[in-house]
């Protein structure tokens, strides 16, 4: 960008006068001149236009002179110098101009080569001055983000830790309730709306319980607390015992839940109890979206990537938008189906999904099309890396 340079003076042929000595310079991009004809014009330029850098000013114009001018511009604190060109060049005059903050100050009548030397000189000094305040705020600027991302992880942690508190606290309750209700069970018989209703309250008690367990490993995964627990697994008992956990919810929405079974499948190594609750949060995942009379079918694959195995469940609900493939995946993520308008929210399964796979070193994702419903699959290891 040019160099640009505000010229105060009320003698106009001056403009014509510098235009047509930096006429190379204007030419080739390197100085861009403006004009004023006294102080309150040049100051309106100045406060318009922050990119000027240096100021030619004459010391007797009209409306406001250039010592005032002066004055006003040393009160606005930029990063703009200015260089006094005046035919009134006695010690008062000189004096006066460099305690307002001129730079320099040059006699008329006017040596164009001394101004061209003097514009070099102050164009250097500016730039050196604005490199020191960019600088500067940028120092200022990283302090204070340093310290107000500080105050937010003690913020966050503070959150975190009630929020564990309040969950983990949430859980002895909640359990002695399930408990209790399940004991009901064997107390005596019940009747048909009886048993529906205990089967709705256990239920829901069992979703609630799972989401603070969700809750609470997600709260462990993220600050690197949660341990795996390595075991071997019988891969087929593992996925029918996380369809078993669902049939329930399949049968009221009049689904069909489908196992395929895969023979021959190698020896897995891995956290069992976190690969089932992954798998039936999947599961219930299909489900919920998944309209009445549809189907949801989860199945094992051991060919997709040598040792690794490959988990899927797929749906035939009304599928997720392609811009919504990484978001799902957050906690309390919310989708907004094109086809209804709806918006799905994802709670805090999928967050729980998500990091249990990537702590087993694995990938999950999720492959849809909107009308033609979803398939999330997620690969793991067949055997714990090696630390």
């Amino acid at each position: 960008m040019p160099a640009k340079i505000l010229v105060v003076d009320d003698e106009h042929d001056l403009e014509l006068l510098i235009r047509q000595r930096f006429r190379r310079a204007i030419r080739d991009g390197e100085l861009e001149f403006s004009f004023a004809h006294n102080g309150l014009e040049a100051l309106a330029q100045i406060e318009s236009d922050v990119e000027i850098a240096v100021v030619l000013t004459d010391i007797n114009m009209p409306h406001m002179d250039g010592l005032t001018f002066l004055a006003k511009m040393e009160e606005m604190n930029l990063p703009t110098k200015a260089v006094v060109v005046s035919a009134y060049g006695d010690m008062d005059n000189i004096r006066t101009a460099m305690n307002r903050g001129a730079f320099d100050f040059l006699t008329k009548p006017i040596d164009f080569h001394d101004v061209e030397i003097t514009i070099i000189k102050t164009l250097e000094y500016v730039n050196q001055l604005r490199e020191s305040r960019r600088a500067e705020e940028y120092r200022i600027a990283k302090e204070a983000a340093e310290q107000n991302y500080e105050r937010l992880r003690e913020l966050e942690a503070l959150r975190d830790s009630l929020t564990s508190m309040i969950v983990h606290d949430l859980r002895t309750p909640l359990t002695s309730f399930i408990g209790g209700l399940e004991s009901m069970t064997v107390m005596g018989d019940l009747n048909e709306d009886q048993s529906e209703c205990l089967d709705i309250a256990l239920t829901g008690g069992y979703t609630l319980l799972g989401m603070i367990n969700d809750l609470l490993d997600i709260s462990k995964m993220e600050s690197g607390l949660l341990q795996l627990e390595y075991n071997e697994i019988e891969i087929m008992a593992l996925l029918q015992r996380s369809v078993n956990q669902v049939a329930a919810l399949a049968s009221n929405k009049n689904l069909s839940l489908i196992v395929e079974d895969c023979p021959d499948l190698p020896q897995l190594k891995a956290d069992q109890e976190k690969l089932e609750r992954t798998l039936t949060n999947l599961l219930g995942n299909a489900i919920k979206f998944t309209p009445t009379g549809g189907t949801v079918t989860a199945k094992v694959d051991a060919s997709h990537e040598p040792q690794m195995l490959l988990f899927s469940v797929i749906d035939t609900g009304e599928g997720i938008p392609d811009t919504a493939f990484e978001r799902i995946f957050d906690k309390f993520g919310q989708v907004e189906t094109r086809q209804s308008g709806r918006k799905l929210s994802t709670g805090l399964g999928l967050t729980f999904c998500k990091m249990a796979v990537e702590a087993h070193n694995g990938r999950i994702w999720v492959e849809s099309e909107l009308g033609q419903g979803s398939k999330f699959s997620f690969l793991i290891p067949l055997q714990p890396a090696l630390t």
